[in-house]
């Protein structure tokens, strides 16, 4: 899935709460929540042409689980579940926020794990990029819209204004 949204209008907001409410609802199902933006040194040392299942796992585990003394195990079981169960969800935040030189590796990554037996993939992006990503991934496409509340009979927008 696809969220677009102009700035402020809530997608971080949104996948950080889908993912607490995914993992309350299924405590053994996996959730990954990747900002590209704090992990833009992980995406220098991927190579595209390369970039393969293995590549996808270590890159998953190393944004999900940075500072685990559980590295192998966490792997294995993340390797399991994206090969055999499909028991995960995979919040992708900021797509927009990358780099322009590291682009097309987001988006290998993105490709690769779709190739898995990932239950979702969410991907979250300004306007500017969603043509790109629903020619890329072939995705249907969510807008965040604003919407005005209605106070005494007055919209919140008129009623801010006096």
């Amino acid at each position: 899935m696809l969220v677009v949204a102009e700035p402020g209008m809530g997608k971080s907001s949104t996948t950080t709460q889908v993912a607490w409410n995914t993992k309350e609802r299924d405590p053994r199902s996996w959730v990954v929540r990747i900002n590209w933006n704090d992990h833009t040194r992980k995406l220098q040392e991927i190579h595209a042409a390369t970039f393969n299942f293995d590549s996808l796992v270590k890159f998953l585990c190393s944004t999900a689980f940075p500072e685990s003394k559980y590295t192998d195990i966490n792997r294995n079981l993340l390797k399991q579940a994206l090969q055999n169960s499909g028991n995960i969800t995979v919040l992708m935040d900021g797509f927009d926020e990358i780099c322009p030189t590291h682009m097309h590796k987001a988006a290998v990554t993105v490709s690769e794990l779709m190739n898995t037996k990932v239950e979702r993939v969410w991907v979250t992006s300004r306007p500017v990029q969603k043509e790109r990503l629903e020619n890329e991934l072939s995705v249907i496409t969510f807008s965040m819209k604003k919407t005005v509340k209605r106070i005494s009979n007055k919209s919140t927008l008129e009623y801010l204004e006096k």
